[in-house]
């Protein structure tokens, strides 16, 4: 009889059941198992279900001591966010040319985090990414495939370590800017023999002489943020005509953003990070630009300044 008493006050004791990473500061969810409730110092407590609280570290708590009936337990508060360098190569791929990019990925977590071994999420604002894997500690590589159109234009691949699949706050981020020039070959039409040659962005393609028919094509590179060019012509008799040319090409996206997690439950408490990227229509970056967000439901913003 007594071993049966015994049995039964070992199952009925509260056990607190904490996830396998520090508390973010969005909040953690925490099971309590054979417990009535679950009281915490040092954060709030928010019942979801029958034995599930979400548990959020209040403002410059560095632990959270929990306790349910007999049962208590610690969890260490970790709000830092670490840098992950993102690296590509070819340093200036060339659509046309270069089918894939390779990507290397540092990820360097603050002090006492943990986490660094897990591949980071990579999200672009085109073309796709394949291929995560690791090589080292800390350490990821990756194949980025642009997109198969013919424009130049400028990708933004951004690297999230998530703390939990749901997490707002990464345990590290980090982005990078590819200005991807496009090689085409640019058609054109004149007196047949005459030589033309065009300057884009900087650099001078050509010359190319008419065929008997007038007709040409020069090859060209076109970067990103070229709208026109400058053509040299000139005919047997060594006359020369400056053309500048409209390459016809639409406007470069200056603007990614990504959200995460990229789903949240529809309960008014989750919450999404959204990370914005600016840069130039040549692909440099513009810290400075002027960005505002609004949200069609819930609320947004305001975007504050980040390293990564």
């Amino acid at each position: 009889m007594t071993g049966a008493l015994l049995f039964l006050s070992l199952a009925s004791a509260p056990e607190i059941l904490l996830p396998p990473w520090p508390l973010g500061p969005d909040g953690e969810v925490v099971a309590v198992r054979g417990g009535d409730g679950l009281a915490a110092e040092g954060a709030a407590v928010e019942p979801i279900s029958p034995g599930l609280f979400r548990v959020v570290p209040r403002d410059g708590a560095e632990e959270v001591r929990l306790s349910s009936g007999g049962a208590s337990a610690r969890a260490r508060v970790d709000r830092s966010i670490g840098a992950i360098d993102v690296s590509f190569h070819p340093a200036a791929p060339v659509k046309g040319r270069d089918r894939e990019v390779r990507l290397e990925l540092t990820v360097a977590l603050s002090p006492g985090a943990e986490g660094a071994e897990r591949p980071p999420v990579i999200i672009t604002s085109s073309g796709r990414v394949r291929d995560v894997t690791p090589d080292g500690p800390g350490r990821f590589r990756a194949v980025f495939e642009p997109e198969s159109t013919r424009h130049p234009e400028v990708a933004v691949l951004l690297a999230l370590a998530p703390r939990c699949p749901l997490c707002a706050t990464p345990l590290a981020v980090g982005h990078a800017i590819v200005p991807l020039s496009a090689a085409i070959p640019l058609p054109g039409a004149s007196e047949p023999g005459v030589s033309t040659s065009i300057a884009i962005g900087g650099r001078t393609f050509g010359p190319v002489a008419a065929d008997p028919e007038g007709r040409f094509s020069i090859p060209v590179v076109v970067p990103p943020g070229a709208r026109t060019g400058s053509a040299v012509s000139v005919d047997r008799s060594g006359n020369r005509k400056l053309t500048e040319v409209d390459l016809h090409l639409p406007p470069v996206d200056r603007l990614a953003c990504a959200a995460w997690p990229t789903a949240v439950p529809a309960d008014g408490r989750s919450t999404a990070w959204l990370w914005c990227v600016a840069s130039t229509a040549s692909g440099a970056p513009a810290p400075d630009a002027g960005i505002a967000i609004s949200a069609s439901r819930g609320s947004a913003g305001p975007l504050a300044p980040f390293r990564g």
